[in-house]
């Protein structure tokens, strides 16, 4: 029965652990796009005043990164920042909605950004349901548009530092229940 309940509790906790460990990258990631978001309306600020800038490949990070945050995969690495990370699909209902609109957010950001740089005017057609001022500059729906896509990144990471922080919960829960029903056990069996 010691072994039997021993066996058990191992079992539980390296499940725990190793789950855990495959949300590092995750987490990093999905805490990257706020930054990401941001460096590319700089960037597109930058292009548009004359000065050499990449927000197309800025662009591209985010979208590869949302990409394999939802669908899992290889999330590309930032020059200079951190390495390529290989993750998981996303679970759970709410984590994949946050990704999916993130992923909404990240195509506008970077539509917007490609009409103000081609000096396009107007109101723009955006997939993520937001509800803009059509009065709006495309230079003001840029600003609105990283922050939204800032925020829902931030929400991501929220979501998925909670996910963990209740698997570790449930973790200590089932252990405290193991050790009480190892107690009994063998205080019936002595």
């Amino acid at each position: 029965a010691f072994g039997l309940f021993s066996g058990l509790s191992l079992f539980l906790s390296i499940r725990t652990t190793t789950h855990a460990a495959h949300q590092a990258p995750m987490l990093e990631i999905a805490a990257r796009q706020r930054t990401l978001a941001e460096t590319y309306t700089k960037d597109i600020l930058l292009q548009r005043a004359g000065v050499q800038a990449d927000p197309a490949t800025i662009a591209s990070l985010l979208q590869q990164s949302a990409s394999a945050l939802l669908l899992g995969g290889v999330a590309p690495a930032e020059d200079g920042d951190d390495d390529e990370a290989r993750m998981p699909a996303a679970t759970g209902m709410l984590l994949k909605r946050q990704i999916s609109q993130e992923g909404r957010l990240v195509h506008d950001l970077a539509a917007t950004g490609v009409a103000l740089l081609a000096g396009k005017r107007g109101p723009m057609r955006l997939t993520a349901r937001e509800h803009l001022p059509p009065r709006l500059t495309q230079i003001q729906r840029l600003i609105v548009l990283t922050g939204l896509t800032s925020n829902v990144s931030l929400n991501v990471a929220r979501t998925m530092g909670q996910a963990d922080d209740a698997r570790v919960s449930r973790l200590i829960r089932q252990q405290i229940l193991l050790g009480i029903l190892g107690l009994l056990v063998f205080g019936l069996l002595s």
